[in-house]
C-alpha cells in the first residue's frame, strides 16, 4: 500500500489547486463544449461560477445499459419507490396493466415502471392498455415502438366514446368519457389476468382534484394513491402521486419520451383547467406549496374539524363520491 502514498502527496500539493480552479473555470465559460463531455449544464451556474456550486450542480450524463441517469434517485425515483412502499402498490409476481393515453404522464409512468421491473428488487410484469375513444384517427406507431423497446405488450381498445357523447349531448362530457374509459381499461385488465391497474396521476392531479371537490362539491377530499375496487376485484394504483407535474414533464423532455398529441376537443376547456391556474398561482407565491400540501394530506387533525353532517367512515379499498375526476389515465 505504500506505493500509493507518493501519488496522494503529489495530488495534494498546493501548486495543483490553481490548476484545478483553472480547469473548472474553463468548463464554466464553455457550456456547449462541457455538455459534449458528458456534463449537464445548469442555468444557475451562469449566476455563480464558484467551484463548489459547479461541482454540486454538474452531474454526469453518461448512461449505462439501462439508459438511466445516475441522478434519477435524487430527482424522482426515490419518491416513486417510496409511494409504492408506503401504499403497498406492488406485490411479488404481480401483473400490472398500465393505462396509457399517449400523454406525458402515462408515458412517463410506463417508462418508470419498466425500469423498476428490470432494475429493482420488485418482481412484476407489465401490460400497456391504450383506450382509443375515437375522437380522430390516431397514429399508434410511436406508442407501439415505445412499448416494444421496453418489452411491454401493447393492447389497443377501440370504442366509439366520442360518438356516444355526441349522441347523448352530455353537459359533462369529461365525466362520461372518464367512466367509459375506466370501465374499458378495467375490463381489458381483467381479461389479461392483471391484478392491478396503474394510472399516471401525479401530485398536481391530487391537488387539483382537492380544489374541484372543495369548490364544486363542498367536500374536503381527493383520490387516494391506492384503492381496492371490490366490485371488480382490481387494485388501482398511482405510483406518481408524490411527484409534481413539473418533474414528470422534465423527465419526458430529458429522456425524449414520445408524447401523442391530444385529440380531445374539450382539452383546456374543463373545470380542471381552472384548478391548474389556482395551483400555478399558489406555486408562484409559495415555492414549497406542493411539498406542504402533500404533508397536510398525511397530517389531518380530525379533532379540529367541524361537526360532520355525515358520520366519518373510513372505507378501506373504496372510493367515495364528490366531484368527478375528469382525468382517467394520463
Amino acid at each position: 500500500m505504500n506505493f500509493r502514498l507518493p501519488f496522494f502527496r503529489w495530488l495534494m500539493r498546493k501548486e495543483k489547486v490553481a490548476l484545478y480552479c483553472f480547469i473548472f473555470s474553463v468548463l464554466c465559460l464553455f457550456p456547449s463544449w462541457h455538455a459534449k463531455t458528458g456534463l449537464i449544464w445548469r442555468e444557475d451556474i451562469k449566476h455563480n461560477k464558484s467551484t463548489a456550486l459547479f461541482l454540486a450542480v454538474c452531474i454526469e450524463k453518461r448512461r449505462g445499459e439501462s439508459g438511466v441517469r445516475k441522478n434519477w434517485g435524487q430527482w424522482f425515483l426515490t419518491d416513486v419507490k417510496r409511494a409504492i412502499k408506503d401504499y403497498e402498490m406492488i406485490a411479488p409476481a404481480d401483473k400490472i396493466a398500465v393505462g396509457i393515453s399517449g400523454g406525458k404522464d402515462s408515458m412517463a409512468l410506463l417508462h418508470i415502471l419498466s425500469y423498476l421491473r428490470d432494475y429493482s428488487h420488485l418482481s412484476f410484469s407489465l401490460e400497456a392498455v391504450f383506450v382509443d375513444p375515437g375522437w380522430q384517427k390516431t397514429d399508434f406507431s410511436a406508442a407501439a415502438a415505445f412499448c416494444a423497446d421496453r418489452k411491454v405488450p401493447l393492447h389497443i381498445v377501440q370504442y366509439p366514446i366520442a360518438q356516444i357523447i355526441a349522441e347523448k349531448g352530455e353537459r359533462s362530457a369529461c365525466s362520461l368519457c372518464a367512466k367509459l374509459r375506466m370501465g374499458l381499461l378495467n375490463s381489458r385488465a381483467k381479461a389479461l389476468g392483471c391484478r392491478r391497474v396503474a394510472l399516471g396521476h401525479h401530485l398536481d392531479d391530487v391537488i387539483e382534484t382537492f380544489f374541484l371537490n372543495l369548490l364544486y362539491a363542498g367536500t374536503l377530499k381527493t383520490f387516494r394513491p391506492a384503492i381496492y375496487l371490490d366490485r371488480i376485484g382490481l387494485h388501482l394504483i398511482r405510483p406518481l402521486c408524490y411527484l409534481p407535474e413539473r418533474t414528470v414533464g422534465a423527465l419526458v423532455a430529458r429522456e425524449g419520451i414520445p408524447v401523442l398529441p391530444s385529440l380531445c376537443p374539450y382539452a383546456g376547456k374543463t373545470r380542471r383547467s381552472a384548478m391548474k391556474e389556482i395551483v400555478r398561482c399558489f406555486t408562484e407565491k409559495y415555492p414549497e406549496f406542493h411539498a406542504r400540501f402533500r404533508c397536510a394530506l398525511e397530517n389531518v387533525s380530525f379533532n379540529d374539524l367541524w361537526r360532520q353532517r355525515r358520520p366519518i367512515i373510513y372505507r378501506e379499498g373504496k372510493s367515495g363520491g364528490g366531484a368527478r375526476n375528469d382525468r382517467d389515465h394520463g
